[in-house]
Order: C-alpha cells, then sequence, then structure tokens
C-alpha cells in the first residue's frame, strides 16, 4: 500500500498534505487493531482502502472549493461570495462548524493504544516493512510499534531509510521547509511517541487563519476567519518543520523497539506468501509492504501501480522572511489572479510563505532581486504584515 505523497499530493493552497497523510498511517493503525493484529486478515487492506479515499476525497473537493470560490473573478461569484462570507461572520454555529474542520479532529484515537494478539508468520521476515522514513513513513511506523508493542507476540515492523537525518539544534535558525499540523496530527504524533522528542520552542501555535481575495482588503469583514476560540480550543494547530516531525517519529519508532534498516529499495516482487523486497545488500520478506517513499516513489514504480498527475501550472515560492507587524499567531492566506500567498507564523517571530504562482509569473519573481522580490511580496500581501525582508 502507499501512504503520505506516495499515494496522493495536493496543491500547497490545500496545506493538507501532510496532515492527511498522518491520517493514512494512523487509519491503517487502527484497521490493523480492529483485525487483532493481523495485517493478513481477508479484506482488511479493502476496507483500509475505502475509508482512506472518503477522507481524501473529502479533503480535495473542500480544497478544490475554497480555490474556485476565491480566485473566481466572475462577477456573480464575486457578488455572492463577499455577500456569503458578511452572512457567515454573523453566524457563530457556522463559525464552530468550520473552525472544527480546521482542526481535523474527525474521529477518536483511542484504538491507537489497544493491545494486539498477532498471528505471526514464520514465512517472513516482517509482519509490516515500511520503505520510507519521511514524516509519515516514520510516523506509521512508530504507530505500529508502539500499538503491536502491548500484544503477547507483537507485530515485527521494519523500516527501510538509507540516509537517517539529524535533529535540528534548539537554537538552529528554522528550515523553509515547514508544515501546518492539525490538532489531529498533533493527536497522531503524541500517539505515536514523537511529540515528547520534538523541541518546544520551535514549535509554532496558531490561533486563527485569514483567508480573503484580492478584491477585497486584508481587515475587512468579508475575510474568511478560522478561530480556534470558536471551537473552545486553545489554537488550530501548529507550524513546525518537516524534519522535527520527521526525526521525532525516528526516535519514537526506535525508542519503541522497532529496527531501522538503513538501506534503498532495489526490487519488489509480490508472491502468495508474501512481498519480497531486494536491497543493495539483502532480501527482506514481509506480509505486508507499506509505500512511503514519496512523489517518485520507487515502491509504486516496482509494482506497477498507476499514478494520475494533473498539473496545476504553478510553482510554489518558499522563504522565511520577517515582517513589519508581528504575525499575530495567525495564518494569513490571500488569493490572487496569479495563485496563492500564504503567511505562515513561527515560533521565531519570523513568518514562513508560500507563494504559489503561475510558473511563468514564477520565473519573473524568482528572477528579481533582493528589494524588486520584497517590494512584490508586499504588494501581493496587501501590507497585511507591513514591510518584508527576507
Amino acid at each position: 500500500m502507499l501512504v503520505g505523497n506516495a499515494a496522493q499530493g495536493l496543491h500547497p493552497v490545500a496545506g493538507q498534505g501532510f496532515n492527511l497523510g498522518l491520517r493514512d498511517a494512523a487509519l491503517l493503525a487502527e484497521h490493523i487493531v480492529a483485525a487483532g493484529g493481523d495485517p493478513g486478515v481477508p479484506g482488511l487492506l479493502d476496507g483500509y482502502d475505502r475509508a482512506r479515499a472518503a477522507d481524501r476525497g473529502g479533503v480535495v473537493r473542500f480544497t478544490d472549493s475554497l480555490v474556485k470560490l476565491f480566485a473566481s473573478r466572475l462577477p456573480g461569484v464575486s457578488v455572492l461570495r463577499d455577500l456569503g462570507l458578511v452572512l457567515f461572520d454573523l453566524s457563530p454555529p457556522a463559525k464552530r462548524a468550520l473552525a472544527r474542520v480546521s482542526l481535523g479532529i474527525r474521529r477518536a484515537d483511542a484504538a491507537l493504544g489497544a493491545g494486539l494478539d498477532p498471528d505471526m508468520s514464520a514465512r517472513t521476515d516482517w509482519d509490516v516493512l515500511v520503505v520510507g522514513g519521511g514524516p509519515v513513513g516514520a510516523c506509521a511506523a512508530a504507530l505500529l510499534q508502539r500499538v503491536a508493542g502491548k500484544a503477547r507476540r507483537p507485530l515485527r515492523v521494519g523500516l527501510l531509510e538509507p540516509a537517517r537525518p539529524t535533529p535540528p539544534a534548539a537554537d538552529a535558525p528554522l528550515d523553509a521547509r515547514v508544515s501546518a499540523w492539525s490538532r489531529a496530527s498533533e493527536r497522531i504524533l503524541r500517539a505515536a511517541g514523537a511529540w515528547e522528542h520534538m523541541a518546544p520552542q520551535r514549535i509554532s501555535p496558531y490561533e486563527r487563519m485569514c483567508v480573503w481575495p484580492e478584491t477585497v482588503p486584508a481587515r475587512s469583514p468579508k475575510v474568511l476567519v478560522f478561530d480556534a476560540a470558536y471551537a473552545a480550543e486553545a489554537n488550530l494547530g501548529v507550524i513546525a518543520e518537516n524534519r522535527l516531525a520527521q526525526c521525532a517519529a525516528l526516535e519514537a519508532f526506535a525508542a519503541a523497539g522497532g529496527t531501522i534498516l538503513p538501506e534503498a529499495l532495489s526490487a519488489v516482487t509480490i508472491g502468495e506468501q508474501g512481498v519480497e523486497v531486494r536491497t543493495g545488500s539483502s532480501i527482506e520478506r514481509c506480509r505486508v509492504l507499506i509505500g512511503a517513499d514519496g512523489a517518485n516513489s520507487r515502491v509504486r514504480e516496482a509494482v506497477g501501480l498507476f499514478a494520475h498527475a494533473q498539473s496545476y501550472g504553478q510553482k510554489a515560492i518558499v522563504a522565511n522572511v520577517r515582517t513589519e507587524r508581528p504575525h499575530e499567531r495567525t495564518a494569513w492566506q490571500r488569493f490572487l489572479r496569479t495563485g496563492t500567498l500564504a503567511f505562515l507564523p513561527l515560533a521565531d517571530a519570523s513568518s514562513s510563505i508560500v507563494w504559489s504562482v503561475d510558473e511563468a509569473v514564477a520565473g519573473e519573481l524568482l528572477a528579481m532581486d533582493v528589494p524588486r522580490f520584497e517590494k512584490a511580496l508586499l504588494t501581493a500581501s496587501d501590507g497585511v504584515l507591513g514591510a518584508v525582508r527576507l
């Protein structure tokens, strides 16, 4: 099976790729727990895939609807959108419902701590072998290892990762590659034992998200606001580095007794008795193989799975910036004619920008010198946080 970016990719405006990948991992653990810890139970993977497809479909539909709503320049759509935002601002129940969607909390996570009693197979080295130790793959392995560790005969979980990253030093500059983790993702990371391995000073909780089209001012009542207070929560989630989650999940997996194999995948053979995975120096046999090796998945290619790809015709420009005004623990997202610009609040008072624009515009922006780029960024953001410095 495939999880994370190996299974699906989302436009950067969604901000949900990381969260959706973690829910993939948690959902798989829940299904294996429900099957008594035996990943080979007939129908288990089919049931998991159906449940995951419903979750993925909901996220994609919500994202596409949001993009179309805010990016449309048709007069009729603009008028209805602006009217709807004003009415939304006057409706506390609608605000609470939308805030709950932002939190990403859809199901209880109690099953993640349940015990197992698996029926082990002597013909394989691993019950589950995960290929790819990125944030999602490492979290999937850690979840399975922790719930399996409570069993009388634990699952054998292995993780194939040739290059284990080094955790960032507590006082090191923040990486430019960050993600918005929902409250649901935080719960999953805690269930995996990863949260306790993260440096809290590198994590930035955010309490609000403001979304608006370029046709209205940034501080207008027509701005769509997601606020944690509407759902009686302390925050909507956190902004943190992808590397922080990856290193913490790998540490949690190892601490729970998991085995990390520092090897790269070279070939996969699927047989009646399981899956055979070849690396540069060994052959590993498993009952279930999880491909969590990214958008250009070797597992997906090796087993001949088809990937449907649709280009958005855009590129995302990512950087950490300083702003004249404080970010107010708020994620700011403006929909423009040529794409979308987001400011994500970071723990050191700076902000991470994700500027998704048409490819031709991206080329022009990347060719600018620093002062011109900063001026373009100020204009595109409608000055919501004042002057911007790279």
